[in-house]
């Protein structure tokens, strides 16, 4: 410990640098990969949960706000799903065979 402290008026750029690398990959991890993390989580949750959905409907019609109580429950989904189920169109029966 004495030698890194005698030698540090000579190395101090590459302390200097260090640190800042450090921070830089620390602030990285913090603000990306973690909340990467999460939300992968909360997608693999959404998803079990839509084929959950899937598989009880059992080819019937789906009632939008079972999805949107559900799966999509979470703030950071729900936002994304109330957007794109603007652009869905009513689900209808297909008409029968004459």
């Amino acid at each position: 410990m004495d030698r890194i402290v005698e030698n540090f008026p000579i190395f101090w750029p590459v302390w200097l640098v260090g640190s800042l690398l450090t921070v830089i990959a620390v602030g990285f991890v913090a603000n990306f990969v973690l909340p990467a993390w999460r939300l992968k989580g909360e997608l693999a949750n959404a998803l079990s949960a839509l084929s959950a959905i899937k598989e009880r409907s059992d080819g019937n019609l789906v009632e939008l706000s079972e999805i949107t109580d559900g799966p999509m429950g979470t703030p950071e989904l729900a936002h994304s799903w109330s957007e794109y189920m603007e652009t869905l169109h009513p689900q209808y029966d297909a008409p029968s065979a004459i």
